[in-house]
């Protein structure tokens, strides 16, 4: 599907995306490269009646967890800011590390829902001052990069492992 995005630099463009993504897609400005949020259409059927789609029992439950040292640290459907632990942190998951080069807010965890109600995870950079590498291969600022089950974050000097 193609939706029509203007950034704020005035840029206009179509922004492509999967024809079953629902909900938050992340696109880039091919002009100044900003990230920009775009809403994605609820699908319908076939017939144009409105349907819900209701998920298994275990997405209900399940958005994933961090695992890291030993310990678990549960994901939240929407967004999670992640960092390390510290009196002046913001993070919503609070790492319990002793690592200086893991920043107090170092990546942003989405957790959307589907349509069908499965759940997509998605990682960037949130205020990381030394980068986040995904199973060995660093991410962009502004990238939007899907999570995969057992993907490995290297945060500062921490492994942190995704688990569904």
């Amino acid at each position: 599907m193609k939706i029509p995005v203007t950034c704020k630099c005035g840029c206009r463009f179509n922004a492509i995306f999967d024809d079953t993504a629902t909900g938050v897609g992340v696109v880039r400005c091919p002009k100044c490269q900003n990230a920009i949020r775009v809403e994605l259409p609820k699908h319908e059927s076939a017939d144009n009646d409105s349907r819900t789609i209701m998920p298994d029992a275990q997405s209900i439950d399940a958005p994933g967890l961090l695992l890291v040292n030993g310990r678990e640290y549960n994901l939240e459907i929407g967004d999670n800011i992640v960092g390390r632990k510290a009196h002046t942190s913001s993070a919503t998951i609070q790492l319990d590390v002793n690592d200086p080069y893991m920043s107090r807010q170092h990546v942003l965890i989405r957790v959307l829902r589907q349509a069908d109600g499965s759940l997509r995870t998605f990682i960037s950079n949130a205020k990381a001052m030394n980068g986040t590498m995904i199973d060995g291969v660093p991410i962009n600022d502004k990238d939007m990069i899907v999570l995969q089950a057992g993907a490995k974050i290297k945060m500062g000097d921490t492994i942190v492992v995704f688990k569904q």
